[in-house]
């Protein structure tokens, strides 16, 4: 097996990148280069490919097999592994389910090629996985965390039924409102309900975010 590959962002291939994303088995909008392009944008990305590359050579759209994205930020003069805002995790994206060997050639990878990381969230799917093999890697230092799914292919009034009694009167006065529900591509509504509500609370937020 090919050895995990680290790539600048200039060097990927979109629409590669993309199409693998969209048939990953975990797939997330985190993953997808236009998302990380505004969160992350210098991010860069370990890719398993079919076949050697050359230094600085792009990949071509067949190569890519398993790809990791990095958000990178510049510190003290170094490349930074760190979580940015608005992405909950990330981790390996692949359309079969990642090996136990296969994750830690990427592990080994990025320890290899970033002397620091600050933090870096990997997808739920992965955990089992990480409980595993992280106790080897000394320098690695894992904390646990939740993350809460909606089964979205239960009906509404299932999971209406495992509202608590003050939730499911909540939404009946909330129907007085007559409410409108309006598909729209406008995201400012979302940017001035986080500032008002939101962005105090969370360190570090800047209006760039």
């Amino acid at each position: 097996m090919n050895e995990p590959i680290l790539l600048r962002r200039h060097q990927i291939d979109d629409q590669a990148w993309n199409a693998l994303i969209d048939e990953a088995r975990h797939s997330v909008v985190y993953a997808y280069t236009w998302y990380l392009d505004c969160v992350s944008p210098d991010w860069q990305a370990l890719v398993l490919v079919n076949s050697v590359l050359s230094v600085g050579q792009r990949t071509s759209s067949s190569d890519y097999v398993m790809v990791m994205p990095l958000p990178v930020r510049r510190k003290w003069g170094m490349g930074v592994v760190q979580q940015p805002l608005f992405c909950q995790y990330l981790g390996i994206f692949s359309k079969e389910e990642v090996s136990e060997d296969e994750l830690a050639r990427f592990l080994e990878s990025l320890d290899h090629h970033f002397s620091y990381i600050s933090v870096y969230d990997f997808h739920p799917a992965h955990t089992y996985l990480l409980r595993k093999l992280l106790p080897a890697y000394a320098d690695f230092e894992s904390q646990k965390k939740a993350t809460h799914w909606l089964n979205l292919e239960r009906s509404h009034a299932d999971l209406a039924g495992e509202y608590t009694a003050d939730r499911r009167k909540n939404l009946k006065k909330s129907r007085k409102h007559q409410w409108e529900w309006i598909e729209s591509q406008d995201i400012e509504p979302l940017i001035v309900l986080f500032q008002k509500n939101h962005a105090a609370q969370i360190q570090g937020v800047q209006e760039s975010a």
